[in-house]
């Protein structure tokens, strides 16, 4: 009786273990997606920054190329 005792809480054990490392590992997995995401989200925010701030350049480039045109040609 006492053996089957001792056995039963080592498999209670074991199986509370697999499970603990299954979560932790589970747990790992949602962070580093998370982590992924981010670094996605972070990318596409400094693309559009990037971006929006080529387009103001330009439009100020434009904007004082057209000026200075109207200038001469007044």
């Amino acid at each position: 009786m006492m053996m089957m005792m001792m056995m039963m809480m080592m498999m209670m054990m074991m199986m509370m273990m697999m499970m603990m490392m299954m979560m932790m590992m589970m747990m790992m997995m949602m962070m580093m997606m998370m982590m992924m995401m981010m670094m996605m989200m972070m990318m596409m925010m400094m693309m559009m920054m990037m971006t929006m701030m080529m387009m103001m350049m330009m439009m100020i480039i434009f904007s004082v190329s057209c000026i200075r045109k109207l200038d001469w040609m007044r």
